[in-house]
């Protein structure tokens, strides 16, 4: 352990014993809806190794009170926003799924993949589901990437 993790450790180790630091961490968590995802300690790890970068990177001189409090609050930001593409990429497999179930009911959309499949001489190679489950992951695939919308 070299210098600047041993300086870095001991005023993380200080700020842990204030009630003060804890408490933002937490309310933060509980501000973005995440205390049921992380744990302060979790936090606490991931902001240590991003100011250790910005020391070793000379970013920052060193660290304080204000610079890890900030550190922790871009870490917590950060997690939701990623926790918010994850809820947002489920929500629009759900109704692809939604639109697709919809679909297969209708005699007409399995009717037509089904002539497409023999006017192309594909019918032996290839089921009506083989051809929604590719469609499914090339829309899926297009939804998450942006490029068209549920």
């Amino acid at each position: 352990m070299n210098d600047f993790d041993r300086e870095l450790n001991s005023k993380i180790a200080r700020m842990l014993d204030s009630q003060y630091f804890l408490a933002f961490i937490d309310q933060t968590l509980k501000q973005f809806k995440l205390d049921c995802y992380y744990d302060v300690m979790d936090i606490v790890v991931e902001a240590q190794k991003i100011a250790l970068e910005k020391i070793i990177s000379r970013e920052i001189v060193e660290i304080n009170k204000v610079r890890l409090r900030r550190i922790c609050f871009k870490v917590i930001r950060n997690l939701a926003n990623k926790t918010k593409c994850q809820k947002s990429t489920e929500n629009k497999t759900k109704e692809l799924d939604r639109k697709i179930d919809r679909m297969l009911e209708s005699k007409s959309f399995l009717a037509f993949i089904d002539q497409k499949l023999k006017q192309f001489r594909l019918h032996s190679y290839y089921d009506l589901m083989d051809v929604v489950v590719k469609a499914r992951e090339i829309g899926l695939g297009k939804i998450i990437s942006g490029k068209i919308d549920v």
